[in-house]
């Protein structure tokens, strides 16, 4: 703008002393720049068409099974030792057939050999790991995402109680060695998966110590279960009298769902020397029994 009334006042100026001779150069007009803004993004929007907008993975989940005779449990009652039993088998526990489906400490997920690339609208479904330019690349140890449930490691687990009289005890508790009357220390046991299961019924299991006759005995909760009467991780809650007590640090994560939705699940897609992380964003379940997943996956910077 100054520009311009500087050569008009030139011109004016001009004009006045008889003559009038216009700066042509000065009025030329060429753009100093385009307002085109592909011109000045190509390769930035050409890399964005190099990639899938999502990949959508097969993936299979096996669970781990938590070995029998490597923790032990036992209830001392008034000074009475009472029999130590096996933590993790059936027969300890007072809902055998929950015991018998909640023996587990994590679920692996791995490749189930099949994805589908979408991008624009169109889908390319393949087997294996490479599509067109594209390539998945695997984990060395094939396990792409490996969910962890909280339970008991190999020891001796060992809690005290002594009556008070009027039904009231005082407890010790395992692992802290707290004392407090009337309450329940809740341990964690592991995860939930019965036969035929879906992923959306898997839960954290948990247990405390009692007594059946002269053994210990070892009592199994479902975390729905004790939603259901108020209790919950970490805060525990008051039930029938006793107050329910989360004593394992940590006894609280995340359910599968959520953890797949919030992206825990992610690979590398390579293209020649480039590649790009996909992070999991959602999943459907395959059917009932199956024990897979097809999980879809977005870039890791659209979540960001």
């Amino acid at each position: 703008m100054l520009f311009e009334k500087a050569i008009r006042r030139r011109q004016l100026l001009s004009s006045s002393q008889g003559h009038f001779e216009p700066d042509t150069e000065a009025y030329q007009e060429v753009p100093l720049m385009s307002l085109n803004p592909l011109e000045f993004l190509p390769n930035y929007l050409d890399e964005e068409k190099l990639w899938p907008q999502s990949i959508e993975l097969l993936l299979k989940w096996l669970p781990e099974v938590i070995q029998e005779g490597q923790v032990r449990a036992q209830e001392i009652v008034s000074d009475q030792e009472l029999e130590v039993c096996d933590f993790y088998a059936v027969g300890s526990s007072d809902k055998p057939e929950i015991a018998q489906a909640a023996r587990y400490r994590a679920i692996r997920f791995l490749y189930a050999d099949q994805a589908k690339f979408i991008q624009d609208e169109t889908e390319q479904l393949v087997k294996g790991v490479t599509c067109g330019d594209w390539s998945i690349e695997l984990p060395q140890d094939g396990v792409f995402y490996r969910k962890l449930f909280s339970h008991q490691v190999p020891g001796l687990i060992r809690q005290y109680r002594k009556g008070l009289g009027e039904g009231e005890w005082m407890v010790t508790a395992p692992k802290t060695g707290v004392e407090k009357k009337n309450r329940v220390p809740l341990l964690c046991y592991g995860a939930h998966i019965p036969t035929k299961s879906k992923v959306g019924e898997i839960e954290q299991i948990y247990a405390s110590l009692s007594t059946t006759g002269q053994k210990t005995l070892v009592k199994i909760y479902k975390e729905s279960k004790l939603a259901s009467l108020g209790i919950s991780p970490v805060q525990g809650g008051f039930y029938n009298g006793w107050t329910y007590e989360f004593i394992d640090l940590h006894a609280k994560g995340t359910d599968l769902p959520t953890d797949i939705r919030s992206g825990k699940i992610l690979f590398t897609l390579k293209r020649d020397e480039g590649f790009r992380s996909y992070i999991s964003a959602d999943f459907k379940e395959t059917g009932q029994g199956k024990q897979r997943l097809r999980v879809s996956f977005i870039p890791q910077e659209l979540k960001e």
